[in-house]
This record gives C-alpha cells, sequence and structure tokens, in this order.
C-alpha cells in the first residue's frame, strides 16, 4: 500500500513539473526584440511592430505583424 502511494505521489510530481510552462521567455529574446522595436519601429503611429511570443511544442516562437520590409 505505500509503495503504490509513493508511486502515484512521483507520478504526480513529475507530471506537473513536465506539464509547467515557462511563464514568459527568456531575457536575452525579450531584450533582442526590444532592440528590434527601438532600432524599425520607434514610433508607434508611423510603423506598425506588434509582437507576441508563445511557448509551443517545448519552444518559443514569435508572431505579430510588422509593416518594417527589413525584418520580415
Amino acid at each position: 500500500m505505500k509503495k503504490t502511494r509513493s508511486f502515484v505521489i512521483l507520478i504526480i510530481i513529475l507530471n506537473s513539473f513536465f506539464a509547467c510552462t515557462p511563464e514568459q521567455p527568456p531575457e536575452e529574446f525579450i531584450h533582442k526584440m526590444d532592440e528590434i522595436r527601438e532600432r524599425w519601429a520607434p514610433d508607434k503611429r508611423i510603423r506598425i511592430f506588434n509582437i507576441d511570443y508563445k511557448y509551443e511544442n517545448g519552444k518559443w516562437n514569435i508572431h505579430g505583424e510588422t509593416s518594417v520590409p527589413e525584418i520580415h
């Protein structure tokens, strides 16, 4: 009985560990996107640079839109 209970608890802990996703992308990733935004689209009234980060299949993906052809 004790072995079964310990095994179930271990499975729950491991499942919750592997099911977790990061809250936000790595700091260097955010910093790089900010650099690109500042260089190519510093004024939101003139150029579009709407970027969204999404954690999918174990990696961060970038989704969004921009009116700056140099960064397409």
